[in-house]
């Protein structure tokens, strides 16, 4: 039984219209089963044929806190979470920052793609095992590098594994849950 709280002011994006984009929406999250996620992490899956996302809770302390929402753990989409929860705008992805997830020993300077990259690879533990030799690659790039290889890697695949901890959920579900408490950014 979720309780009903009051909107949230958490940020207030700015408001971006274009040509063959849908309008802007204000920035929105969903409390589901106690973990808020992104409404748009959840529409970004439930035109799929398999709806499940897998999700990871957001360690990035801006402000001596973690942030606490659950976020899709791919380099695109933690990318965006943290430009649109967090500030973190960048012009391009040559653009520096550091590294603010909570626990991070890095205090080197690096560019935003690297970031995405990192928070994936460490501090989400995400990995690959090829079905073929049952190695384990930290990162994609080097898993393609790997399969490019050999036949009985490249038609084996690979499972992706995450470290961290994470859940699984069904997206289309979250969005048809009624009585869902919902957070809005702030007009």
């Amino acid at each position: 039984m979720n309780e009903r709280r009051p909107a949230a002011v958490i940020y207030r994006s700015s408001q971006k219209k274009g040509a063959g984009r849908r309008r802007f929406q204000r920035a929105c999250t969903i409390n589901i089963e106690g973990m808020w996620i992104d409404k748009e992490d959840l529409h970004s899956r439930t035109s799929q044929d398999n709806p499940m996302i897998r999700i990871h809770e957001c360690r990035w302390a801006q402000s001596s806190e973690p942030c606490g929402m659950w976020i899709v753990g791919s380099k695109l989409h933690i990318g965006a979470h943290i430009l649109k929860w967090h500030k973190q705008g960048h012009a391009d992805s040559t653009a520096k920052c550091q590294c603010l997830w909570d626990g991070c020993t890095i205090s080197k300077v690096m560019r935003k793609d690297s970031i995405n990259r990192h928070i994936v690879t460490v501090h989400l533990g995400e990995g690959f095992h090829c079905h073929g030799c049952d190695q384990e690659f930290s990162r994609r790039d080097v898993y393609d590098k790997h399969v490019q290889n050999g036949e009985v890697c490249r038609n084996g695949g690979a499972a992706i594994m995450y470290g961290a901890e994470h859940r699984v959920i069904d997206a289309r579900q979250a969005l048809q849950q009624s009585g869902a408490t919902v957070r809005y950014a702030g007009r």
